[in-house]
């Protein structure tokens, strides 16, 4: 899951405009992380084998 909070000018009103922001955002996430502009938290929520 990946959130994200931007001005509603940024965010966009379909689908469209959220398909093309959010792949772009994910790809500056590692930046923003490194300078503390973002938080991160990696969970891996796959079933556990038995």
């Amino acid at each position: 899951m990946h959130l994200r909070a931007v001005p509603e000018s940024a965010a966009g009103d379909d689908h469209s405009s959220l398909t093309k922001f959010m792949p772009a955002a994910w790809e500056i996430q590692a930046e923003e992380y490194e300078a503390g502009l973002a938080e991160s938290i990696n969970k891996d929520f796959a079933m556990p084998t038995r």
